[in-house]
């Protein structure tokens, strides 16, 4: 039987398998996300499915509890679900679900040869209040925009784009026009796709989130099929607005690294990353790679790594930097944490369990199909670095949505703890920044989503912090109950 397997991190640079804990869904798995719904401080798991989703409820002792047919009382589509979000869209203080709608196969033109997403239409995506009684409501029909969105989408994402306090919408879809929806703050949406610069045509897979070029704006970065670049947008315009109520968020697809395009140009890209490799205070780019099949050649493909030479442009480092020595495999997602808590930055890459296909019509055997990978981040280098951890009272008790600036001398970074970022994965829930020579930063600012700001002075470089909502900063502190 082939179920979904827990892993626990040991803290020694080990994991343990933990049998029978309840997160052991037998079903077609696409996806998962994290989040603790019920503000009880235990994060609960989310699984989209081939046919239905499940909402695991952390009991608090190492095991989980299927609670979705009394989360979800209107009843559960048998649908083809793709990636899912957490955010606290009407500011509430729990945290609400957007699921996306995948493949229908009911929908197709008559008499063609069914074979890409291209050929069937979309289901359509959900949005779910939480009513903060551990149910859910489905509001797609109310949010006024959001029921258009049956697109094929692959990956969602909450987070507030234009910067006014509410998280906004926005889906990677499958040959299919990408969407942003702005959220007006009224419980409804408005659709922002086209002057957006974001509503590209292509096969679009996972999405990734921050400030590539340092000016302050959180920019874009998704993935796309074969023969269609990877997209570093660039958020240049978050202030005007079209209709003197809702600010805008515009894009440009930024092409000043030729190297980037050309390398992702022949792969099929799909988890995304932007992290600080070396802790040198910009954003460096990951992408995993690997084809559905021969039709293009070998289905197996080498990862690419692109060090940010801190203006915004990317080189290729995927040979020197390892993450070619594992071979090319038919990777899927890749989720970014610091698992062995060395202040750097670590990488996870899913590997698919598909028969491997030579390019030539052959199946072939391949030792490392279904072997994921774990990239230990062995930089050498002696850059400063912080990890945040965040912890909300009157806000989501993850503090999704919260954004944290850090100053240093000169170097001034900011970032969003958000949900969905990654291809049907999760990374760690926590902030990492590098500092670069800067072993002080003046100031550490959290701006949470009820709009409540804390500011901290004078903090030292290499350490851990964990920030409650309306409290203290307490450093090296990993957690409360561990300090």
């Amino acid at each position: 039987e082939i179920t979904n397997v827990l892993y626990e991190n040991s803290g020694d640079g080990t994991f343990t398998l933990i049998e029978k804990t309840g997160a052991e869904d037998d079903g077609e798995g696409m996806s998962f996300s994290v989040a603790d719904f019920n503000n009880d401080g235990f994060p609960d798991l989310f699984l989209t499915n081939y046919g239905n989703f499940k909402l695991l409820k952390n009991n608090g002792d190492r095991s989980f509890t299927d609670i979705t047919l009394t989360a979800f009382p209107e009843g559960i589509n048998d649908w083809w679900y793709g990636g899912s979000t957490w955010g606290d869209y009407d500011l509430d203080g729990d945290l609400d679900l957007y699921v996306a709608g995948y493949v229908d196969f009911s929908r197709r033109p008559h008499y063609t040869n069914l074979r890409f997403p291209m050929d069937f239409g979309g289901r359509p995506n959900t949005l779910y209040r939480n009513n903060g009684d551990e149910t859910f409501t489905n509001v797609t029909n109310r949010s006024g925009t959001l029921d258009d969105a049956s697109r094929k989408s692959m990956q969602v994402l909450f987070h507030d784009f234009n910067e006014d306090g509410y998280p906004d919408i926005f889906v990677a879809n499958d040959t299919d026009a990408n969407g942003l929806y702005l959220n007006r703050g009224d419980g409804t949406f408005k659709v922002f796709s086209g002057p957006s610069g974001l509503s590209t045509t292509d096969g679009s897979m996972g999405i990734a989130l921050g400030d590539v070029n340092l000016d302050g704006l959180t920019d874009l970065v998704y993935s796309n099929f074969a023969v269609e670049v990877n997209i570093v947008a660039l958020l240049v315009d978050n202030k005007s607005s079209n209709d003197g109520k809702l600010r805008n968020a515009v894009f440009v697809h930024d092409f000043e690294s030729p190297m980037l395009h050309k390398l992702s140009w022949p792969n099929v890209s799909w988890g995304p990353g932007l992290f600080d490799l070396d802790n040198d205070g910009d954003l460096d780019l990951f992408f995993s790679n690997g084809h559905l099949n021969s039709v293009s050649g070998d289905n197996r493909q080498s990862n690419l790594l692109f060090k940010n030479d801190g203006r915004g442009h990317f080189d290729d480092i995927s040979e020197s930097s390892g993450v070619v020595a594992t071979g090319k495999r038919i990777h899927r997602a890749a989720i970014f944490a610091d698992y062995d808590n060395d202040g750097k930055v670590d990488i996870y890459v899913t590997v698919n369990g598909q028969q491997v296909e030579d390019g030539t019509g052959n199946t072939v055997y391949d030792e490392n199909q279904g072997r994921g990978i774990l990239y230990h981040n062995e930089s050498k280098t002696d850059n400063n670095w912080i990890k945040v951890r965040l912890e909300g009272t009157k806000s989501n008790r993850d503090g999704f949505g919260a954004s944290v600036t850090v100053q240093a001398n000169n170097m001034i970074q900011k970032q969003a703890l958000v949900s969905g970022q990654g291809y049907f994965s999760a990374n760690a829930k926590e902030l990492y920044f590098g500092l670069g020579e800067n072993k002080i930063m003046e100031t550490l600012t959290v701006n949470w989503p009820n709009s409540t700001t804390q500011t901290y002075e004078n903090i030292p470089a290499n350490q851990t912090v964990y920030i409650v909502e309306g409290g203290a900063i307490h450093q090296n502190t990993l957690s409360l109950s561990s300090k």
